[in-house]
């Protein structure tokens, strides 16, 4: 009988084995030759860049980006597409590359030509690259985090049974806001056990680091990151920050939601009846879209495409592709200076310049009546001093403060509905100061360090007098 269980066992878990991927979906191999392509057919739109490393295999990410005049880092809105977090959930990929295609395709027609000479856009196909490997190379075709060795034994430990891979670290519950509240290393939970797993600190994993170093760079202004539900639960739906347990809302709760309910309206679900459900994101767990909010007042809608049929055919995958790209182009168009497509699409921008200098500033610009004290500053371009922010339409309080300088207040700035309402900003620097001193023990003057905390350079040698 013993035997006759083993036997039973090996045979459920080979028949789980055998269920491949379908050979519609574009291999790690195909889509490095698909990108690489486009950079070489589309010079003047299309730029390839190495954004980092997986974890555990090091394959390298890439991204690439869009634009008229690709090469030059221009004065535009930055908007991110991520079409892959978890390794089995393969639609978004597809969704990302069919974006890039037609876009560069129809590089000179409306409103593909107004993208292009007025956003600057990022997509990122897969942003677990190791963990799409083991998917599309049909070693496990339910696999979902990346492959870390978490219990350090030199060997790849999985299970085709869904949840149950003791290896890897869920990447969307690894970012550094909230990421307290994800789960433990082997913590059980439900029916999919280890799948959850936060990682063994914040920001640790390299996909993680790679993303944010492209996000450090750019602060983007809105972005969508792609998902598939495998249990069904949440399929068909578009997800924003925040309402953690329905009493904690986020400062930008209204703006969120209708810029989702905007996206959602346009995308079919797969049963041709209605259209996808725009819903907050209720928990806090160390998710991209939360952390996004928090660091740069990024708008990232996490869109659930497709049904609990996370892999289908190719007719299946093409007609969700296709319903899929209306949320992008509602969003692309959200992100214009001035859209006559997307209603509302209110947004403040400006440029922060040195007064006397003229040169550009990085410096914080808050949005009183829109602060947390849990935001990371929100920050202008060190390059070009520029900022965006996507705010509702209404007058507020815009205070812009850099160290070193004086804080400029602006009372009362109107915002309008359907533009880009512009206030630039110039500060003014306070005067240098002279700091000096003395070190001494028993009236002696002794040799000692200062660290002068946040100047630069931050260490004094002193013997005595400073």
């Amino acid at each position: 009988m013993k035997h006759l269980l083993i036997l039973l066992f090996s045979i459920s878990v080979s028949l789980a084995a055998l269920n491949d991927l379908p050979t519609c979906y574009n291999t790690y191999a195909e889509i490095l030759d698909l990108l690489n392509y486009y950079e070489t057919e589309y010079p003047n739109q299309a730029q390839v860049h190495l954004l980092g490393y997986s974890q555990e295999d090091q394959v390298p990410i890439y991204g690439i980006k869009i634009s008229n005049n690709v090469t030059q880092d221009q004065d535009q809105p930055a908007v991110l597409f991520v079409g892959q977090v978890h390794a089995e959930e393969v639609l978004g990929v597809q969704i990302t590359l069919s974006n890039i295609k037609e876009i560069l395709e129809n590089r000179n027609t409306t409103p593909y030509n107004i993208w292009l000479s007025q956003l600057e856009m990022w997509f990122v196909p897969t942003f677990n690259p190791e963990g799409h490997l083991v998917v599309t190379d049909n070693i496990d075709t339910s696999y979902r985090k990346n492959k870390r060795d978490v219990n350090g034994n030199g060997i790849f430990d999985f299970d085709p049974r869904v949840g149950y891979d003791l290896d890897g670290v869920d990447i969307n519950r690894n970012f550094g806001f909230n990421w307290v509240h994800g789960d433990t290393l082997f913590h059980p939970v439900g029916k999919e056990k280890f799948d959850y797993y936060r990682g063994p600190g914040p920001m640790s994993e390299s996909e993680v680091q790679a993303i944010a170093a492209l996000c450090e760079s750019k602060k983007f202004t809105y972005s969508i990151c792609w998902h598939s539900s495998r249990t069904g639960d949440h399929s068909e739906r578009i997800y924003y920050s925040f309402d953690w347990t329905n009493v904690r809302p986020s400062p930008d709760l209204a703006l969120a939601q209708s810029i989702a309910q905007g996206a959602a309206n346009t995308i079919i679900k797969e049963s041709g009846s209605g259209t996808y459900q725009a819903l907050p994101n209720l928990s806090r767990k160390g998710c991209f879209h939360d952390w996004m909010y928090q660091q740069y007042g990024t708008i990232q809608l996490l869109i659930e495409c497709g049904t609990e049929n996370l892999q289908p055919d190719s007719l299946l995958m093409v007609d969700t592709i296709q319903r899929a790209t209306n949320g992008v182009k509602w969003l692309l168009n959200r992100a214009l200076p001035f859209s006559t497509s997307v209603p509302s699409s209110s947004m403040l921008t400006g440029l922060v310049k040195d007064a006397d200098t003229n040169e550009p500033l990085e410096a914080e610009i808050m949005i009183v009546e829109r602060h947390a004290d849990w935001f990371r500053p929100r920050t202008s371009l060190a390059s070009t001093g520029r900022y965006y922010r996507p705010i509702s339409s209404g007058t507020f309080t815009v205070v812009a403060r850099k160290k070193g300088y004086f804080d400029r207040e602006y009372p009362a700035v109107m915002v309008n509905n359907g533009s880009m309402t512009t206030r630039n900003i110039e500060l003014h620097k306070k005067a240098d100061a002279t700091l000096s001193g003395w070190v001494r023990s028993g009236g002696q003057d002794i040799a000692t360090k200062i660290v002068l905390k946040d100047l630069q350079p931050d260490t004094l040698i002193v013997n005595g007098n400073f």
